[in-house]
């Protein structure tokens, strides 16, 4: 690694991490002001608190990412021109592009850890948070929340649940086997209760009935290959579905899709996930256009702040068209990088030209 290449990614990283600190002390003060009052009415003790907004650190620092790095990288840009290092590199021989070239690879590395904190650490964090929000201070159970006449296919059958709750747990179940075709049921299985999960769906107090044998036959326990994840019905939902992973979507869509169900907001989602990984690699292009239109540190800081809110509008608007099938999914996720790479290298590569 050069001298150059050392130099500016030991100043970028300690911008990045000034910078992380500072939004994540203002992300939890903002929550904290929010929830004051209910996690003193709870009566719990301080130690509940902090292990909630511990467990939600890697959740915001996977959120702020992008527009952290933007910051920081309009920061070291602009420090390097008020300082006339730029003016010394540009003496010495090296092209401005090559401190791009340096900054994008900073934008990898960062893009690549945003990725894995917000599909690793983001999503288990999230779920220990709301499990101590909802159980301790709220005083409501996980499992509490329960789905009704839920109907779905999977591996020939035709499943339909009285009741399901998160636990995997439910009542009332009833499922039709139907043959290769799809034309005829060839048996038909009762459940006063069950308890599924990926590829195994026991039932209790079972009865077979095979309509083509005229025969009824009664058992204890059964056990069904199903291969859906009843989690899924949970998480599928507008709500949750920003809190599964990359890997739990595709999963998601793929035994969704096989039953038919729409599954753009869910291909929409699981893009949207790689294409906010993926800005930060294209914000430090994004840093190198703004310092070139204007080198002022306080002007070029507000351009980033401005550009953070726009791209933000940007990806809501196109996520809402790809859900609502307006627009193929994989475009309506990745148009804002589109565009803003577009733009940016459009403007580096008129001031190289000038130049």
């Amino acid at each position: 690694m050069s001298v150059l290449s050392r130099y500016i990614f030991r100043n970028h990283a300690r911008l990045m991490f000034l910078t992380i600190g500072i939004g994540i002390a203002l992300f939890i003060l903002t929550d904290l002001l929010e929830k004051i009052d209910t996690l003193s009415e709870s009566g719990l003790p301080m130690s509940y608190a902090v292990l909630y907004f511990a467990a939600r650190i890697p959740g915001i620092l996977a959120q702020i990412l992008p527009a952290v790095f933007l910051l920081a990288s309009v920061i070291l840009l602009c420090l390097l021109e008020s300082s006339r290092e730029s003016m010394a590199l540009q003496a010495g021989g090296i092209s401005p592009l090559r401190v791009v070239f340096v900054l994008a690879c900073c934008g990898a590395l960062w893009s690549a850890g945003q990725f894995a904190c917000s599909q690793v650490l983001a999503g288990a964090g999230d779920s220990y948070a709301e499990k101590i929000w909802r159980e301790q201070v709220l005083k409501k159970k996980a499992a509490s929340q329960v789905l009704r006449d839920v109907w779905f296919m999977d591996r020939g059958y035709i499943v339909e649940l009285g009741s399901l709750n998160r636990a995997g747990k439910g009542r009332g179940f009833k499922a039709y086997v139907v043959d290769e075709g799809g034309r005829e049921f060839s048996e038909m299985i009762t459940a006063e209760s069950f308890t599924g999960k990926y590829g195994e769906w026991k039932l209790s107090k079972a009865v077979r009935v095979m309509p083509k044998r005229f025969e009824r036959e009664s058992v204890r326990t059964l056990t069904l290959p199903i291969e859906r994840d009843p989690s899924i019905f949970f998480a599928a939902g507008r709500e949750n579905m920003q809190q599964m992973s990359f890997w739990n979507l595709r999963s998601a869509i793929e035994s969704l899709r096989k039953s038919g169900s729409n599954v753009e907001g869910l291909v929409t989602a699981m893009h949207g996930k790689a294409a906010y990984a993926v800005s930060v690699l294209v914000l430090a292009f994004v840093a190198a256009a703004l310092v070139s239109w204007k080198k002022n540190i306080y002007l070029a800081v507000t351009g980033a702040i401005v550009v953070t809110f726009l791209s933000y509008v940007a990806t809501v608007f196109g996520t809402s068209l790809g859900e609502k099938g307006m627009m193929p999914p994989a475009l309506a996720s990745w148009m804002t990088n589109i565009l803003l790479f577009a733009l940016s290298w459009l403007r580096l590569w008129y001031v190289s030209v000038r130049r």
